[in-house]
Parts: structure tokens; C-alpha cells; sequence
């Protein structure tokens, strides 16, 4: 229940957080159906809270079971279709339930539901997809063998961040063709050859799904080329979920470039600039009117929102030390803090004798003006950056653009 109570919510405040959010493949997502979904696990809690939002089936989780040792976190976990699975480092006497638990989850999907497992076992911010883990390929031959008639599909999908702890950023998810485990012989091959081959062709798809660096060399030059330049031209505002597989090429290309060494003077050179676009940006007259009429509307909204803004993201920041749970935590928090706020409006509101049909209008719309208004700031300074952009960076950057779009320099 809880779990179909949260949904909403948190798409709306993921749809906030990230000024781009790319599905591409959603046809590929079959319907009534059994299905264990094969995800790469870059950001912490960011994946699961992503995909159950975006993604439009109901998910289950397979996670690490010593989360599920305090009552509270325990009801919370269990309220939001997750499952408790125990590690080795857990203990022996923690891993004889997780038979239980497999059967919990077999039993999830001969109700043909979705069982999502993040393969690489741990969470880890590398720019590379790990290597995987074997509780799903041993969890397919275990349900095949057990259950042959139910049609069990492997999903395999990947997610990238742009710059997944930065407001404003984009993310891309990627859903492959869905594997079929018949086509293993689990019932007819009882040697391991099945479970490597069907990990190493799962590992082999998600590959292509990734923004994948052999090493770390390079890394960080990466991530601050793509934060700097996630899109070809300066995105729309609306709508915030599409199909586009721009920053997916882009950031492919751009692994690709810097692997085999292409252009390493350029990449460094538009990594260590202020500016933060790739091309020129027009600010035109529309987006002027609509900046100085709405400012004062966003100062509004400023103030109706900082409270619960700020005490979010401050507690976030001294609380959260591994940048790889700052993102999920800061929206929990965030989520929580908008509930709190959201109540003591409308008791101040009912004290007041306020119209309700006028305040929840009104705080919404000088929200949304808000967070409009910071859209436009953000595209006036980078149109400024390019016009002020000295001839040699702006020459770095048309070049870097070329190798993000795979031309030839």
C-alpha cells in the first residue's frame, strides 16, 4: 500500500530534481508476465527510486537483509515491495533465511511480477559496469527448474547519470530485448556452462548501456566534461520524461573518445572552464519578458519554499558522507519535509479562516514559478558564458562537441 502511496509522490520530486529524464526502449517492457530485471547499481538508493517511478510496472526488490534488522526500517522495506536478502558478511545464521526469501520471491513472480536485482552486488559510482554477482543467474535456474511453465523473462536495463548529485542534471535508462532463459537448456545441462554463459551475454548487453571507462585514469575528466555539456542545445523545460537518446550517444562517444586518447587537450580544457555549455545559447526575447516578469513571483516562491529546502539539504549535507546516497537521501528528506510544511499550511490556513481553494493554488503556482525561474537564470548565464567565451575555448569546445557527436575533427 505504501508503496502505490509514495509513487506519485516521488516521481513528481524526481521530475523536479532532474531537468532530463531519458526512457528509451519502453516498448520492450513486456506485459503479464514473469520477470527478473538486471540493473547496473552506480548511486545508492538513486536506482530503485528512479526506475520504480519511471518505469510503468510495479517492482519488486531484492535487498541486503541487514537493513531489515530494525522494526521500523523493517515495515517501511516491507511496505515498499522489498524483500531481504543476506550476505556472507551477514552471518550463516542471517543467510539461512534467505530460502525464505527466495521463496517469496518466486512467489512474486509466478504472479507474474517484476523482481528487480542489482547484479554488480554493491553499490560503487565507477564509470564502468562491475563485474556481476551470481544470485541472478542461480535464481533463474532455480526458478526455471522449478517452475518451466511460467514463461520467466531476464530484463536487462542500465542507468547513467549525468551528474546524479546535482539538481538540474539528467539521467538516461536504457531497456534491452528481454532474455529468454529457456534458450540456456538449464533442464538439460546440469553442468555450470548455462550460468556463466547467461551472465556473461546479460554483462556483454548491459555494457553497451553504460557510460564505461576500462579505467579510472580519466574519470573524473568524464564526469566534469559531461556535466558541463549533457545536451546539444539548451533543453526545453517541458516535458522533463522523454525518449531522447542524446545524452546517451553523447556520453558513449565521449567514453569511447577518451579512451583511445582522442582529443584529451580539448576535454581538459573545456573541463577546467567556467563555461558550462557545449554550443551557443539563445536567450531570446520570450525568455527575457518571462524572466524579469516572473522575478518577483520567484522571490515568492523562494521564501514560501526555503524552509523546508534548506533544513533538507543542510541535514542532508552534514548527515550523508558518501556522496552515492546524497541524492535519495536529500529527496526523502525533501519529501518528508514537504509533508510536514504542507500540514502546517493548512492548519495555519484553517487558524487564518483562508480559503484552502485559493493558498493550494497559490503556493503551487509560486512554486512552480520558482523552479521555472531558476530554469531561465541558469540558460541567461549560459548564454552569456558563450558570448563571453574567449576564441580558444569556444574553438576547444566545437571541437569536443565533434567527438561527443562522433565527427570528424
Amino acid at each position: 500500500m505504501l508503496y502505490y502511496i509514495l509513487r506519485p509522490i516521488a516521481r513528481l520530486a524526481y521530475k523536479i530534481y532532474y531537468r532530463k529524464i531519458h526512457l528509451l526502449g519502453k516498448e520492450k517492457l513486456p506485459k503479464n508476465r514473469p520477470l527478473l530485471i538486471a540493473c547496473n547499481h552506480p548511486n545508492g538508493f538513486t536506482e530503485p527510486c528512479v526506475l520504480s517511478v519511471i518505469l510503468p510496472i510495479s517492482l519488486n526488490f531484492m535487498t541486503r537483509g541487514d537493513l531489515f534488522r530494525k522494526p521500523i526500517m523493517r515495515l517501511f522495506l516491507r511496505s515498499t515491495h522489498q524483500i531481504p536478502i543476506f550476505r556472507f558478511r551477514d552471518g550463516f545464521e542471517a543467510m539461512r533465511t534467505n530460502e525464505k526469501s527466495i521463496q517469496e520471491a518466486f512467489k512474486a513472480l509466478l504472479d507474474n511480477k517484476a523482481i528487480i536485482m542489482f547484479v554488480e552486488g554493491s553499490t560503487n559510482n565507477a564509470r564502468k559496469l562491475r563485474p556481476f554477482q551470481k544470485g541472478l543467474s542461480r535464481m533463474t535456474k532455480d526458478f526455471e527448474l522449478a517452475h518451466p511453465e511460467a514463461n520467466l523473462g531476464i530484463l536487462p536495463v542500465t542507468i547513467n547519470f549525468s551528474d546524479p548529485n546535482t539538481v538540474g542534471s539528467s539521467v538516461t535508462i536504457k531497456v534491452f530485448d528481454v532474455v529468454e532463459p529457456k534458450d540456456y537448456k538449464f533442464d538439460t545441462d546440469t553442468s555450470n556452462k548455462p550460468l556463466t554463459q547467461i551472465t556473461k551475454d546479460i554483462y556483454e548487453t548491459m555494457k553497451e548501456g553504460v557510460f564505461h571507462l576500462d579505467d579510472n585514469e580519466h574519470e573524473d575528466l568524464f564526469n566534469k566534461v559531461l556535466a558541463k555539456m549533457p545536451h546539444k542545445k539548451f533543453p526545453d523545460f517541458f516535458p522533463v520524461l522523454v525518449n531522447s537518446d542524446e545524452l546517451f550517444q553523447r556520453g558513449k562517444n565521449l567514453a569511447q573518445a577518451i579512451q583511445l586518447n582522442n582529443g584529451l587537450s580539448d576535454l581538459k580544457q573545456v573541463a577546467n572552464s567556467e563555461a558550462a555549455l557545449l554550443e551557443e545559447v539563445s536567450f531570446n526575447s520570450f525568455d527575457t519578458l518571462m524572466f524579469y516578469l516572473l522575478s518577483p513571483f520567484a522571490l515568492l516562491g523562494w521564501i514560501l519554499n526555503v524552509l523546508p529546502l534548506k533544513s533538507a539539504y543542510n541535514f542532508t549535507r552534514a548527515k550523508v558522507k558518501k556522496p552515492i546516497f546524497f541524492t535519495s537521501v536529500l529527496i526523502a528528506l525533501c519529501v518528508g519535509a514537504y509533508v510536514s510544511y504542507s500540514l502546517l499550511l493548512v492548519l495555519l490556513s484553517v487558524i487564518l479562516k483562508l480559503n484552502l481553494l485559493i493558498v493550494i493554488p497559490v503556493f503551487a503556482f509560486l512554486s512552480f514559478t520558482y523552479v521555472y525561474f531558476l530554469y531561465l537564470k541558469e540558460k541567461k548565464e549560459a548564454a552569456n558564458a558563450y558570448l563571453n567565451m574567449d576564441d580558444s575555448l569556444k574553438s576547444a569546445y566545437l571541437r569536443t562537441q565533434k567527438i561527443m557527436d562522433h565527427e570528424k575533427s
